[in-house]
Order: C-alpha cells, then structure tokens, then sequence
C-alpha cells in the first residue's frame, strides 16, 4: 500500500497486475504501453521489461527506481492518469482505460458515503491490487482513519478463526470465498461472523446463496453490483434483500440508469433491455484508450453499457437477467438463460445450473 501511493504520490502511472502474472500474460497485457519498471517480489522469467526491481528491497531502500520514469499523457481534463484498468473480459478481449486521480478522490469519496467506514473500522486486506474495487475499499478506509489489517489465510475455516483473532469487522471477500465458507461451515444456531460486515462484488450471487450466507456466515453481507470502468451501479444490503429477495440491488445514489431497448429508446419500469449508466459522474472513466465498442457494450454517446440485459423496478431495484450475448433468441421470444438457472436453483437438491442454447430447425 505503502509503494503504491509513493508511486501515485511522485506521478508515475501504475499498472496493476494479477497474483498469477506470467511472461505470457505480462506480455499480452502491457505490449501496448512498454511499462520500464517491473516491481515484484520474484522475478518473472522471460519478462521483457528491461528493469525488474524487488519490491522488498525497494522498500527496505536498497532499490529505487531510476529516474526520470514515463509518465502517462494527461487525461481530456488535465489531469495526470494514475492507474491503468482494464474491463473484465467477459465480453471478449479486455478493453483498456486510465483512472486519474481524480477518479480514485472520488471513488474513495463515495466509499465513504455508503456508511460502512469509519475510524473503528479494523479492514481486513486480502484482494489484490489489481481488483480495482479493492483499491477504492482501501482509500476510503484510509480515509475515514480506519485501521488496515493484512489477512494471511484463504481456507475457510482457518480464515474465520483469523478475522476473529484479529478483531476485523469490515472486509472484502470474492463471491468463490464466500461460497466455500458455506460449503465448509457446518450449519449452527448462530451466524459465525455476526459483527463482521463483508463487502462481495465480481459476479452476482444467487438469491439463495445471499440468504444462505446471511443466515449462517454474516448478517452484515453487503452486495455490490458495477464495474472497473464506472465503480458500483447498484447496493444490496440486508433490508433490500427483505423487500425484493431476488433483486441484484438498490440502485446507487448520485447515478443515472436506464434500461432501454436495441433502438436505444427507454422502457418502462419492469421492462427488461440494455442497461445504460450516464457516465457523468467524477468517479467514471469516460472512454476506453482504443479500439471500437460492440453493439450495446462499451461507451456510447455519453452513456456506458457494462453489456447486461436487466429490468428496473418502480421502487429503483435493479434485477439482471442476463448478458447481452448470452441471450437467446427463438423467433420473437427472448430468452434469458440467469432467469432459469436461478429457477433450477430454488430447489434444495440442485447445487449448479447453466443453460445455453441449442440448434433447432423450426428457429
């Protein structure tokens, strides 16, 4: 945390990479921008960044990065681009864009405004830096003077007894964590972690899955639903999950949100099309570096398209249906293959469910 706001702090842009970076990965993901420094704790073999520093050296002062070190240009409003993101991928190649720092200010600002920091807030750290939610989570419980608590263990159980013993009540947990502390926990009386608060994003729950866990895990889980681009679009909380059991979320405060149709004309409330954010808030990126948007993904005319199909209801919850290319089209019907999984899924005995599409000569 430390390095990464010196970095920030002294101008340099800085680019994220995942735990299990290759030379294959590093290559594919940085050919385009020719980074000079690779700051690791072990090498990475066949890496083609002329400089490899250590990052525990570095700390310690034995290394330091040689100076002058490339700056990005500025971002359209002036302001020096700090991060490098990237979108997930799940609608094809990822697409690239610049966080400023005005962006990661206002991303910590609107951590802040959720309520769910503050300066008695022990935060446990486990999701890389390369998750840029987590970046977000970090600065705002920086900045609500909340203390930092690095978290070791990833097997469920001893996780558990470790947040525990180490008094943590705010933390960030994937939804793959979430789902093997069910599967690991044996059901009891009370929930095991009821003072923690823990924040999940990435990919969406089952509604089943969020009872499941609030009942057992922790009553506090909170839910959100967005994207690298644009930070969260929609909360779930527990009150929301009480009012509508099979809604995403609420949607977030200070956001515009439509749903609307291939035209790009907005449907009525409950009507499900192509969900679209206007991307004119501070904490937003506004465009990704290169490369042309698919159809109804991407920025388009102001608007960002994070590539769901969802509906939204007269009381401003938000329920997903699906990705755009994963739906299905027989004849005039749409067919939205999240609505019969989450079917399948209300029943005790199914664990798993995924539905696609098959040929069929009559369509």
């Amino acid at each position: 945390i430390a390095l990464i706001l010196a970095l920030a702090g002294s101008g340099c842009a800085i680019i994220p990479l995942p735990l299990n970076t290759t030379s294959v990965s590093l290559a594919r993901d940085t050919e385009s921008l020719q980074p000079e420094h690779l700051i690791t704790d072990e090498p990475i073999a066949g890496a083609t960044i002329p400089s490899q520093i250590d990052r525990r050296k570095m700390m310690a002062g034995v290394e330091s990065l040689p100076m002058p070190v490339q700056r990005l240009p500025l971002s359209d409003s002036g302001t020096l681009n700090v991060l490098l993101g990237q979108s997930s991928g799940t609608t094809g190649e990822p697409k690239q864009f610049f966080l400023t720092h005005e962006h990661l200010v206002a991303r910590a600002e609107r951590g802040l405004e959720s309520g769910t920091r503050s300066n008695d807030s022990r935060y446990g750290l486990m999701v890389g830096f390369s998750f840029f939610l987590a970046i977000s989570a970090i600065l705002s419980h920086l900045r609500s003077g909340a203390t930092l608590v690095y978290v070791d263990e990833r097997s469920p159980v001893p996780l558990v007894e470790e947040l525990k013993r180490k008094r943590i009540n705010n933390v960030f947990l994937i939804p793959q964590t979430l789902e093997a502390l069910l599967e690991a926990v044996p059901p009891a009386p009370d929930p095991i972690l009821p003072d923690v608060r823990v924040l999940t994003s990435s990919s969406s729950l089952p509604p089943r899955t969020k009872r499941a866990l609030r009942e057992r895990i922790c009553p506090g889980l909170v839910e959100i639903y967005g994207s690298n681009e644009i930070y969260s679009i929609s909360i779930d909380r527990p009150e929301v999950d009480n009012a509508w059991p099979d809604a995403t979320g609420k949607l977030a405060e200070s956001i515009e949100v439509e749903v609307v149709d291939d035209n790009y004309q907005p449907l009525s409330p409950g009507e499900a099309g192509h969900l679209r954010v206007n991307a004119n808030s501070p904490w937003m990126c506004k465009s990704y570096i290169r490369g042309p948007n698919q159809n109804h993904i991407g920025f388009i005319d102001g608007w960002f398209f994070p590539g769901d199909i969802a509906a939204i209801n007269e009381d401003g919850y938000l329920f997903l249906k699906g990705r755009t290319d994963d739906m299905i089209n027989q004849a005039v019907l749409k067919i939205f293959p999240i609505e019969i999984e989450s079917t399948l899924m209300t029943h005790p005995a199914v664990a798993e469910a995924a539905v696609t599409a098959v040929p069929d000569r009559r369509y």
